[in-house]
């Protein structure tokens, strides 16, 4: 389901035009990618207690969002021996991602946070390592987690560094991504409470931003339009 109608002010060829043209900066970043975002030993400590709520185990359903060229998703299957998708809109990130990787256990998908070709209640655990900010409609983007998620399924939203330090990271670079920020905790309390989210986490401290939310066994979903 198509969300680019949602953007407001915003007309629907216009969103494509800036889409586009995010598409194009971060294939342009693919080659490079691996050497400047390097999941480190501090890192992977960092993560791995970060993701220890999720209790996450072998045959879990695991969407990587926003995965750029799977540093992430390789992580998850090395530690956890899991499966997973990584998915981002990047050509040049799904194809550099598959170049690199040798685990039969991660699957690269090309394809729109906006609009995710899943079905529905088809994951148990979605992560947006370093990547929500870059999806125009955040909402939108959250709603379409709601809907492939299963029952007690989690969106964790994180980021190795603190909103300020990213928003301002983000204003520094070039026009394309200049504008995508990371919005404060209580955004993101609103979208939980509108979108039918329990809330277990929402935190943002200088060497981390995260945000962990869990669909509920019984209840509707509420628009996130």
């Amino acid at each position: 389901m198509a969300l680019y109608g949602s953007f407001g002010l915003r007309g629907e060829a216009e969103m494509k035009r800036i889409i586009e043209e995010k598409k194009d900066f971060f294939a342009r970043l693919a080659p490079r990618w691996e050497k400047e975002n390097v999941v480190a030993e501090r890192l992977s400590r960092d993560l791995s207690f970060w993701l220890s709520p999720l209790k996450l185990k072998a045959g879990d359903r695991i969407l990587d969002l926003g995965g750029g060229t799977g540093r992430l998703a390789r992580f998850l299957s090395s530690v956890y021996r899991i499966r997973s998708i990584c998915l981002d809109f990047a050509s040049g990130m799904v194809k550099e991602g598959r170049r690199r990787n040798y685990d039969p256990r991660i699957n690269f998908i090309q394809a729109d946070a906006h609009d995710l070709p899943l079905a529905d209640g088809s994951v148990d655990h979605i992560i947006s390592f370093c990547s929500f900010p870059h999806f125009d409609h955040k909402e939108g983007v959250i709603g379409e987690c709601y809907r492939v998620l299963q029952k007690e399924g989690t969106l964790t939203v994180i980021h190795d560094s603190g909103r300020d330090e990213i928003n301002t990271f983000h204003s520094r670079q070039e026009q394309t991504i200049s504008n995508d920020h990371l919005p404060p905790p209580d955004q993101f309390r609103y979208w939980a409470v509108n979108g039918g989210w329990e809330t277990e986490e929402i935190s943002d401290f200088r060497k981390r931003f995260l945000v962990r939310f869990r669909k509920p066994t019984n209840q509707g979903k509420k628009s996130n339009r």
